[in-house]
């Protein structure tokens, strides 16, 4: 917003015309002496500056009298966009100029050279956000890795989230001003993917019970087990026939945890990535109380963070739902397989890319890397001596085919703990 200020401060400093009024013979030699003047004067890696290179430093969203039709379809686009929050200043603001019903209204009440250059201005900032919410999604990328570096740096935590993006802003520009129709390019860059469009739809279907007013609050819950009562047992089943994981179960008010219950609970939980043990404990509860805004907001940010997948879900692929520690293989759309897979803790990070399988290993023999050996093994084996053993891991005095087992307490740890030098070998004791 300061570098838009500063570039109305620009027009005013640089011309005595920013109030001029309109007339037909100097509206197009006149924003476009302006627009030239005032984002020269900007970075030269500047939105505005990259922005009006591309469209030859004339006006793209305002003309002599009105609106262009791509600033129409623009601000048709953002304000019919279902999945865009309405309470986002980018959607109000479009509203707020969408709803000028006169020339002098949509121009803040008078025709003049500055009144619509800050409109044009205010176009360009609109087009950024939404073609960037349109890419990325509302989560800010850049600043997330900054922060995600950050912490990194903090916590001794090294992983990394991969993006592939394959659009930008200045793309989507050249295409727009090139003469490619507007909704059409923003509609290719929505991914296609059954997860994507999954997703959308069930969004979709979560607000319509948002507004239907049914979802219930559970109030806290004790652990609940089969066959025992608990006056929210009503309420339970109620928020499991909703979510659908209730199936064919009749929704009725008896207070007792029954089987049926207890199978709709053991979906829920697998649904959820957690054990399927037909137990309503604490971390059962806490997705059970879950307003149902709250799921909304994660689905949203699911359907953000899928934008940064790789779009391409045809054929054999599998995929990683790294917090429900599950992996799951598809075939043309379909799951053919799931299993359970190990991921890394909040400390020690899985990180996020996607890549080609290349081959797969069965029972694959592995050495423990030096890092984890010092980050999480020694402190272990500082302990607890017998640490390792109780793993499956064994320990050898060196890297070479002749290398031997050594018992763990015959080591002083503490010294290794930050010393490059590390010349012990750890891995599984059915290795060779």
């Amino acid at each position: 917003m300061a570098k838009m200020k500063q570039v109305i401060v620009s027009i005013t400093l640089f011309f005595g015309l920013f109030m001029t009024p309109i007339s037909a013979k100097n509206f197009d030699t006149v924003a476009n002496a302006i627009i030239i003047k005032a984002v020269q004067s900007q970075p030269k890696d500047s939105y505005l500056r990259k922005m009006y290179s591309i469209a030859g430093y004339k006006p793209i969203w305002v003309t002599q009298h009105n609106l262009t039709p791509l600033a129409k379809q623009l601000l048709q686009r953002v304000t019919t966009d279902p999945q865009l929050n309405k309470n986002t200043k980018m959607y109000k603001n479009a509203q707020n100029i969408l709803a000028g019903d006169t020339t002098a209204s949509i121009f803040g009440g008078k025709e003049s050279i500055g009144n619509h250059l800050k409109l044009e201005f205010k176009m360009s900032k609109l087009f950024r956000n939404y073609a960037n919410y349109t890419i990325y999604g509302m989560i800010h990328w850049d600043h997330f890795k900054v922060l995600f570096k950050r912490q990194a740096g903090l916590n001794d935590v090294y992983a990394d989230w991969e993006t592939y993006p394959t659009h930008t802003v200045y793309s989507l520009l050249r295409s727009i001003v090139s003469g490619a129709d507007m909704n059409a390019e923003f509609d290719a860059l929505t991914p296609r993917t059954r997860l994507y469009t999954n997703l959308k739809k069930k969004i979709e279907d979560y607000k319509k019970l948002a507004m239907s007013g049914e979802w219930p609050t559970i109030p806290e819950l004790p652990k609940i087990a089969r066959g025992q009562s608990n006056p929210a047992i009503p309420l339970i089943r109620k928020r499991l026939s909703l979510s659908g994981d209730l199936k064919d179960c009749v929704v009725n008010d008896s207070l007792v945890y029954d089987q049926c219950l207890v199978d709709a609970v053991k979906r829920f939980q697998e649904r959820n990535g957690q054990e399927s043990d037909g137990v309503i404990g604490k971390g059962t509860a806490r997705l059970l109380r879950e307003s149902i805004a709250q799921i909304l907001t994660r689905m949203q940010l699911n359907l953000d963070r899928i934008k940064m997948m790789k779009r391409n879900d045809s054929g054999r692929h599998i995929m990683v739902n790294v917090p429900a520690f599950q992996l799951y293989f598809f075939e043309d759309g379909t799951v053919r397989q799931t299993m359970r897979t190990i991921t890394g803790s909040k400390r020690h990070p899985t990180p996020i890319f996607s890549d080609t399988v290349e081959m797969i290993v069965l029972n694959p023999y592995w050495n423990v890397p030096t890092s984890i050996i010092q980050k999480e093994m020694i402190p272990k084996l500082l302990r607890n001596k017998n640490a390792m053993s109780r793993e499956g891991i064994e320990v050898r005095n060196g890297w070479g085919a002749d290398a031997k087992i050594i018992s763990p307490a015959s080591i002083d740890w503490s010294q290794y703990r930050y010393n490059r030098s590390f010349s012990f070998r750890l891995s599984p004791i059915s290795g060779p």
